[in-house]
């Protein structure tokens, strides 16, 4: 598996590539340059060297041709070494006569030959010294190279520049490791902060990215996230109002239904006063439902208070199946309860009833809406420090993250808010306890697991 580097580490693969590639060519440079300028320094001293042969070639020979002048061949050697200002002149018999620092150097009867030392420190031409057909030995002449010191030279000034280049790498990675591996780090934990800000609606101070990348970037997420909530607004506004406006239509429908009928009779009328007594139990059913409506929307944005009481949490239980009856019975889904008769334990009657009334709710309907043979099944324990309630369902269970269930307008049902496992949440953290929502092992569908803490 590959991992992936760091910003530092690119960073300092790329310093040191840059520092290797940059030595090198600044040293093969260097080289070139001084091998090229000592050619031509050795190339120019050839050309000086050979330049009066002739006239010196001719200046030996009478020494060879008549014996009484050789005693004169010295000094004509000194005197050419003075003026040409020669390291080294003589006059060579054979090959072995050849200094041993010129390895290259070759003896030629008819060319003049030209060689240099190992160094380059040293350029030296030989002429034979001929006459007719005979050579009478050869003149040796060399003079020291100026520039043969320039490869050695140049290799020292590439190694200080190398160095020196060095140097300035390694300033530059600690000023770029500084802004990979801590500004720039620092600035985008510091974007982050103020995104999550600006999503949650939380005051907060502006902040100095440093970057102005970063504060270009920071300008368009601020875009989009103003764009993105405004839309979030409007699919709220429209959720809850779709919502609250399909719960309170029928008991409201009812009791407008029931003000109509007593408005179309005469105040004298028989069915006067029975019409009234069926509009009172219309507005005594159904106006409590209304609110709790309306509370219920409310507590989806509010902390909820808790009364508790020593009470049987199966009273709560088996309250929530005769509510629920109806709506069971009519979706044709059978209720099972697995639980002692009595559990007892300190708790709000009326908010936990909520959360019963809305988990046996949510499960009749998933069951009825996907299962051949529809079935929820409540079962509670007691345990030495909590009691443990669990509803599941037949239905088809969670697709996504179960845990996703309890945020706010997160619903699988075709009409409805999502409020009522926010709310139902709310009230058992309310209880100290814990709600854990998951994919059942018996049924298949849905399961909703409730702790609920026993008081010391």
């Amino acid at each position: 598996m590959s991992k992936t580097k760091s910003l530092k580490g690119r960073v300092s693969d790329i310093s040191i590539y840059s520092f290797i590639c940059m030595s090198v060519v600044m040293f093969v440079c260097f080289w070139m340059y001084s091998v090229k300028k000592n050619k031509i320094a050795e190339a120019q001293i050839k050309t000086e060297l050979t330049l009066n042969l002739t006239n010196q070639k001719n200046q030996f020979l009478p020494s060879y041709l008549l014996p009484e002048q050789q005693l004169g061949m010295n000094l004509i050697l000194s005197k050419i070494q003075s003026d040409e200002t020669l390291s080294e002149i003589k006059i060579l018999e054979s090959q072995k006569d050849i200094p041993s620092e010129y390895v290259d150097c070759r003896l030629n009867e008819s060319n003049v030959t030209t060689c240099s030392t190992k160094n380059f420190a040293l350029t030296a031409v030989i002429a034979p010294l001929r006459d007719a057909d005979k050579t009478y030995g050869y003149l040796f002449k060399a003079r020291k190279n100026s520039s043969a010191g320039n490869i050695e030279q140049a290799i020292h000034f590439a190694g200080a520049a190398v160095a020196l280049i060095a140097l300035a790498f390694f300033v530059i990675y600690l000023r770029l490791r500084n802004l990979t591996a801590k500004q720039l780090p620092q600035s985008m934990d510091q974007l982050t902060k103020w995104i999550e800000a600006e999503i949650e609606g939380k005051e907060h101070d502006d902040v100095a990215l440093g970057f102005k990348e970063l504060e270009d970037l920071k300008r368009k997420i601020a875009i989009v996230i103003e764009r993105a909530n405004k839309s979030r607004e409007q699919a709220i506004i429209g959720q809850v109002t779709s919502g609250i406006m399909h719960d309170i239509k029928t008991p409201l429908h009812s009791i407008v239904t029931a003000t109509h009928l007593v408005d179309e009779q005469k105040s004298d009328s028989e069915d006067r006063p029975m019409l009234l007594e069926n509009l009172f139990n219309m507005c005594v059913g159904n106006i409590p439902l209304i609110r709790e409506i309306i509370e219920t929307t409310l507590d989806g944005n509010r902390n909820i208070q808790v009364k508790k009481s020593n009470a049987n949490l199966r009273d709560t239980i088996d309250r929530a199946i005769v509510l629920t009856k109806e709506f069971s019975l009519y979706r044709n889904v059978s209720v099972e309860v697995d639980a002692p008769s009595e559990i007892f334990v300190d708790y709000d009657t009326t908010q936990f009833s909520r959360v019963m009334n809305n988990l046996l709710k949510n499960g009749i309907e998933a069951a009825a809406e996907t299962s051949a043979v529809p079935r929820v099944k409540i079962s509670a324990s007691k345990g030495d420090r909590q009691i443990n309630l669990i509803v599941e369902d037949s239905g088809s269970g969670f697709t996504g993250s179960p845990e996703k269930a309890f945020r706010a307008f997160r619903t699988t049902k075709t009409r409805g808010t999502g409020l009522g496992l926010l709310i139902s949440k709310k009230i058992i953290e309310a209880h100290n306890g814990k709600i854990k929502a998951s994919n059942g092992s018996i049924y298949g569908g849905a399961r909703m697991e409730v702790e609920l803490p026993l008081e010391e």
